[in-house]
């Protein structure tokens, strides 16, 4: 016979187990009571019955997974390619918003046209009023522009305006003098603003920023003839001797002493580049052979030159101001063509962004 367990060798459970191993006898229990009711409702089955042990339940702490933190972009400079041309007529200036001529929008219902001559320029002007006007372009009554970067002007009224210059009898009409309603018809007619103020090039709305003009530089003689190097050394250079030999002109084109070269270094305020412009040329005539070529180039932190462009000028017979429309740090052209009579804006590479014409009827030889 065993003999009693004694008290003393038993050691004493700890409180925090106690309902622990209560709960599991418990457990214990309920899983017997269980199998057998199972066994007296299918005892065959009884035997393919196993065990479980209970899972136990996990006492980490769930991961909190913090919401993605958003990243603000930086801000980007606002840039347009937005720029109005200027011209003037009867002691007012006016602003080109739309081409009339052509495959422009549609002629606005407008007052009389009356005739202002200036300087071989004929131009009608009918006042259009602001209901008459495309939806598109009414936003410009009352606004604010900036004409040649510098000079501040509104807006106050509109008007269909048709230009040109030359004869009569070169327009196939047989009107001798040209009138208000000849010129509408003949002329180059465009939808303008008319500013209280200012005179000039160019304009834009003063809500955007500015266009930029870069300070001209004068006096440095040593840049000067590194572009004029490089500008005779070009293929576009060689493409005028073939054209200069093909008109049956002697020795090359860019020692003729009517051969003109125009350089223009300026500063880009916000960059800090400098920039070199070189444009060689020949005034032409008709029978002339083509002398018009022009070269943009940057200057290098060591002084040195990259070219950016080595071209002919194509239609630009003249290169008037440099200027950043868009504030991206490249220069784009204002100037004219051959006869003088338009003026245009392209880019460094000659793509055409705008341009005011001046029709000419006449023989340009």
């Amino acid at each position: 016979m065993t003999d009693p367990l004694r008290s003393e060798i038993l050691a004493p459970t700890p409180s925090y187990m106690r309902s622990t191993i209560a709960v599991a006898a418990g457990s214990v229990g309920v899983l017997a009571l269980a199998m057998a009711f199972a066994r007296l409702a299918h005892p065959a089955a009884a035997q393919a019955v196993a065990v479980v042990p209970p899972v136990e339940a996990s006492t980490e702490t769930p991961a909190v997974i913090a919401p993605p933190i958003a990243v603000q972009e930086p801000a980007q400079p606002v840039r347009s390619t937005e720029i109005e041309l200027l011209f003037s007529a009867g002691k007012t200036t006016f602003m080109q918003l739309a081409d009339i001529s052509g495959d422009g929008i549609a002629m606005p219902r407008h007052g009389k046209p009356r005739l202002v001559s200036d300087d071989g320029v004929e131009t009608s002007i009918a006042s259009v009023q602001a209901g008459n006007v495309p939806v598109s372009y009414r936003r410009w009554l009352g606004q604010r522009v900036v004409v040649d970067g510098t000079c501040t002007a509104n807006v106050t009224g509109f008007a269909v305006v048709a230009r040109l210059t030359g004869d009569t009898g070169y327009a196939g009409i047989d009107d001798a003098h040209w009138t208000a309603r000849n010129v509408l018809d003949h002329g180059h007619v465009t939808l303008a603003a008319t500013l209280d103020a200012c005179t000039g090039t160019f304009a834009r709305d003063a809500a955007l920023p500015a266009v930029i003009v870069p300070k001209v530089l004068d006096g440095n003689d040593a840049l000067a003839a590194a572009a004029k190097q490089q500008l005779l050394a070009s293929s576009a250079a060689r493409d005028a001797q073939d054209d200069w030999t093909e008109y049956e002109q002697k020795g090359d084109w860019w020692q003729n002493q009517d051969v003109q070269y125009k350089t223009v270094i300026v500063r880009h305020p916000l960059t800090g580049v400098t920039w070199v412009s070189l444009h060689a040329f020949m005034e032409r005539g008709c029978g002339d052979p083509e002398v018009n070529v022009w070269g943009l180039f940057r200057v290098q932190p060591d002084g040195t030159l990259a070219a950016e462009q080595l071209r002919k000028l194509g239609d630009l017979w003249s290169v008037d101001q440099l200027v950043d429309i868009d504030g991206d740090g490249e220069l784009e052209l204002i100037g004219q063509p051959w006869l003088g009579l338009d003026n245009v804006v392209t880019r460094a590479s000659g793509e055409e962004l705008t341009r005011l014409e001046l029709p000419f009827f006449g023989c340009p030889c």
